[in-house]
């Protein structure tokens, strides 16, 4: 949002906001809350794209040993939503570091990170931390599942209206962006400043409102994608490239891991691996109840066997089973991690913090690495997809974390470059800067 006063909050910028917290999946940054209503705030936190996107946080120091929960989060701008989630945690917290704090700043106290997995990343020492606890689900009682089921119904309606007029309250919402200098467009505009320094104006401007008219049409086929049949939505998909890959890999005892990153619409990649196989999936349950009930809903209409695994210690244990298993686990590989669990490595010739995981879950049991994403098929109305599978680089199982996130930055830029409007830029990807560097956030000022 644009610097209104306290609690200034437009309608019609509420549900632009909620609209895109949909579907971008910013899962290690907080959103801002979409105003009183319930279904906007439910909706806020469910974040439908990105439940593959918390695993880097969640096991960031893939261990032999046993893995622990960190226990209760203390009351910090950076943890205090955290406190709201039904999690049985015991235990300390280590203190946030000087990575975490910066992070706050810049995003505000109604942008507050909810960082479940704070510390996790060194709480795989059994002696220090005793028995794992595991999470206790939220409990859904009658009035949240009929307010689930409202959200629902609204979903179901807006995604029965005609594409065409769809796409053009999608276009809509990106011109009210622009317009009023909204969240979205400041750090997609901030982005690409960052990424692109040699654009020229022109350009810059132009390729600004494409991805905010991506990024609000996607939002717009997530309501459809979770409203209809899974065999309806796969068969928006009319081509299928690296299938063989796929059918490869599942023969193999080994174990997959898939790569999803945030290009093009990863909501129905994921719709079309529950049809191929039984997969993993790693999510924040999110913070309203009503939300994760929509959420389970929503997911079960995926047209195949998918465990959803929550967010929390216990979900790592039963992620590395699933792939010791020769089993299937979906990562999104690019999301900002927290301070400590993860490597500097270039992207788009910027330094940006990146996820170990991938390479540690790989590393640990020689499990093959594909990457995976579904590109939306230029000029096709309603939208068609064109679905692509590859064999990862090996070096992003180096045991060498520098080179492991190096080659992965590497091959998330290449396809980003496919089609820059297609890839999402409104995440803050550079929060957190190399340590000795003398950088400052670069999204101060872009909340």
């Amino acid at each position: 949002m644009g610097p209104e006063a306290p609690g200034f909050h437009p309608r019609g910028m509420r549900v632009a906001a909620c609209l895109n917290q949909l579907v971008e999946g910013e899962f290690s940054l907080g959103r801002r809350r979409c105003g009183g209503e319930t279904w906007a705030h439910a909706a806020a936190r469910i974040r439908s794209q990105g439940e593959l996107a918390d695993q880097q946080q969640a096991a960031a120091d893939v261990d032999e040993r046993a893995i622990h929960p960190a226990g209760v989060i203390g009351k910090h701008a950076v943890a205090q939503q955290a406190l709201r989630h039904p999690l049985d945690l015991r235990g300390t917290v280590p203190g946030l570091n000087r990575y975490q704090r910066q992070q706050a700043r810049a995003d505000g106290p109604d942008h507050g990170t909810v960082d479940l997995h704070a510390g996790l990343g060194h709480a795989l020492d059994e002696g220090k931390h005793g028995a794992i606890v595991p999470g206790r689900p939220a409990r859904l009682n009658a009035m949240t599942h009929f307010a689930a089921a409202l959200l629902y119904a609204f979903a179901w309606f807006v995604a029965r209206l005609p594409w065409p007029l769809l796409r053009a309250l999608a276009d809509g919402v990106a011109a009210l962006w622009v317009a009023v200098d909204a969240r979205e467009s400041r750090v997609a505009r901030r982005n690409l400043e960052l990424a692109m320094p040699g654009l020229d104006s022109a350009g810059r401007a132009r390729l600004h409102r494409d991805i905010l008219r991506t990024t609000a049409r996607q939002a717009f086929e997530t309501l459809r994608l979770w409203t209809r049949p899974a065999r309806l939505n796969l068969a928006d998909i009319v081509e299928v490239h690296g299938e063989e890959l796929l059918d490869a890999a599942l023969r193999d005892p080994r174990g997959l891991i898939v790569a999803a990153p945030h290009m093009g619409n990863w909501e129905l990649l994921n719709q079309w691996l529950a049809s191929k196989t039984p997969l993993a999936i790693l999510y924040r349950p999110p913070e309203s109840a009503i939300g994760e009930a929509l959420l389970r809903r929503v997911r079960a209409n995926a047209g195949g066997q998918v465990e959803q695994v929550r967010a929390e210690a216990a979900g790592v244990r039963t992620l590395l089973k699933r792939l010791q298993q020769g089993g299937v686990l979906g990562i999104l590989p690019d999301q900002q991690p927290k301070a400590g669990d993860g490597a500097f490595a270039p992207f788009f010739g910027v330094q940006a913090l990146t996820m170990t995981l991938l390479g540690r879950l790989a590393a640990r049991g020689g499990a093959q690495v594909l990457i995976a994403w579904c590109e939306r098929i230029a000029g096709s109305s309603p939208p068609r997809f064109a679905l692509h599978v590859m064999r990862a680089p090996y070096a992003i199982a180096d045991q060498d974390p520098q080179r492991a996130v190096a080659a992965l930055n590497t091959v998330i830029e290449a396809l980003a470059r496919r089609d820059l409007a297609q890839y999402q830029w409104t995440y803050k990807r550079y929060t957190l800067r190399p340590p000795g560097s003398g950088e400052d956030n670069p999204y101060i000022g872009s909340r």
